[in-house]
């Protein structure tokens, strides 16, 4: 999934017991880590690793449970890691148990080709409409 989706879809977990920029924090952390580190740092990786992992996701809950302000952003990073269906790669979600993290040839054109995935563009596009309705009905009733 793409940045929206991943915020959107996440956003509909907010609640007034969660601090909602804390949580959209944590719906695109693994990409701000991994991303950068899997395609630019360690090249020939799928940008799918560290922070795509179950010990992340594990090492987060219980930053989480020992200092609760912290508890949205592993919520934010599990739903990040179920939106990208990383259980289906055992490999990296399981990482480092059943060895390295799958290697793959990145290439640019390759993610700009995804741009025009018709499943790319809707979900982007739900990310998007989840998101403005999330913000309008947080922000109804409130003054400056």
């Amino acid at each position: 999934m793409f940045p929206l989706a991943h915020l959107g879809f996440t956003s509909l977990l907010s609640s007034r017991n969660i601090d909602l920029k804390v949580l959209l924090l944590g719906a695109v952390l693994p990409d701000l880590i991994d991303k950068p580190l899997g395609h630019i740092l360690l090249p020939g990786n799928n940008g799918r690793i560290i922070a795509h992992t179950l010990l992340f996701s594990v090492l987060l809950l219980l930053i989480g449970l020992a200092w609760k302000s912290a508890l949205p952003l592993s919520l934010g990073v599990s739903m990040h890691q179920l939106l990208d269906s990383i259980y289906l790669s055992p490999e990296s979600s399981l990482w480092p148990i059943l060895g390295p993290f799958p290697s793959t040839d990145f290439h640019i054109s390759s993610w700009l080709d995804s741009l025009t995935d018709p499943y790319i563009i809707v979900t982007e596009l739900a990310g998007l409409a989840i998101l403005i309705v999330v913000f309008t009905r947080s922000h109804v009733g409130k003054t400056k």
